[in-house]
């Protein structure tokens, strides 16, 4: 692990704790939990960024009742091209909660190495890392039957 990937791992973790495909998963607490990929970066250098990355999800529970989450997760890519990435857990849309930090995800493609750090264990795991060159992009409007909504929204558009 490079020098400058573990400093940039330490002040992640002092940072975090001072202050979307879709996956199910059982939850601690023997509830579901589901992660869902946000914007996708590839590792450019001399384009550094940093945004926010937000999802809002619409699913209809068994009774046919709705239930409308939404999470925002910061990201960022540095001159080098090496990017961090937030995971946060989702929460009721209009509840003023905040997303709970979950993973913070830190990927050097010129090392090809990622660090994947869990905020609950305090542990990063540091593994191979093949950086994208490329992608398809989407076009904005809605995919998957309908289901699914990629793009922003405007005021008073119908939630999917």
């Amino acid at each position: 692990m490079t020098r400058h990937l573990r400093l940039l791992i330490a002040a992640t973790f002092l940072m975090a704790f001072q202050l979307p495909a879709q996956e199910a998963s059982r939850a601690p607490d023997g509830g579901t939990s589901y992660r869902v990929d946000g914007v996708e970066l590839l590792g450019i250098p001399n384009k550094p960024l940093s945004g926010k990355s937000s999802i809002e999800w619409t699913r209809t529970l068994e009774d046919g009742s709705t239930v409308t989450v939404h999470l925002e997760a910061n990201l960022a890519r540095d001159s080098q091209g090496r990017m961090y990435r937030e995971r946060r857990s989702f929460v009721p849309v209009n509840s003023g909660q905040q997303p709970r930090l979950t993973e913070i995800r830190l990927l050097d493609p010129a090392a090809k190495s990622q660090a994947n750090c869990t905020v609950a264990t305090k542990q990063c795991i540091v593994s191979d890392y093949r950086p994208r060159t490329s992608f398809r992009l989407m076009p904005a409007g809605a995919f998957a039957n309908g289901t699914r909504f990629f793009g922003a929204r405007r005021p008073g558009d119908e939630h999917h």
